[in-house]
């Protein structure tokens, strides 16, 4: 069986990674890309140490870089974050394959940080979107969706550059 994963393509010094939930890809060596325009790529996963779980991972393309005119975001520099703050990803249309159709553009915000010891984290009205990146008005990255909040519903966490690879706790 074939497992879709989410993830996104970001700038890092003169090239560009894939961050994606780290829940998502534990245990693959490797993974296909499909991008937003149907192109597809290899990925290689890093392996973590058992006791590792940072809210996203960052993938190596399997030939050393992108493949040619994907665009990579970058995160945003000092982002204002707090309860109400707006924010925006994309979402394939609901029901497409991916690498079909328009992406759905959706508009969402931030709750509130999430209790102790998750504090570092942000709650946001989502219901899944888990590896969506939650865009400004400009389109840089604010934070990252990396998994469901199950003490409220249609909740997720959201992770930010400073925590983005750093292990989940206290």
């Amino acid at each position: 069986s074939v497992e879709t994963y989410r993830g996104f393509v970001l700038q890092r010094g003169q090239g560009s990674i894939i961050l994606a939930p780290t829940s998502l890809v534990r245990g693959e060596e490797r993974v296909e890309v499909v991008l937003f325009d149907g192109r597809t790529a290899w990925a290689r996963v890093p392996s973590l140490g058992a006791e590792e779980e940072p809210p996203l991972v960052a993938l190596a393309w399997e030939t050393g870089a992108a493949p040619a005119g994907v665009q990579a975001l970058a995160w945003s520099v000092r982002p204002e974050l707090g309860p109400g703050r707006r924010a925006w990803t994309l979402e394939p249309p609901i029901g497409a394959t991916p690498g079909t159709g328009r992406p759905v553009l959706v508009n969402t915000s931030l709750r509130s940080a999430a209790p102790s010891p998750l504090e570092r984290y942000w709650q946001v009205g989502l219901r899944s979107s888990l590896g969506a990146p939650l865009l400004d008005a400009r389109g840089a990255v604010l934070c990252v969706v990396f998994r469901r909040w199950l003490a409220e519903p249609d909740t997720t966490l959201c992770v930010t550059e400073s925590d983005a690879t750093r292990s989940i706790g206290p």
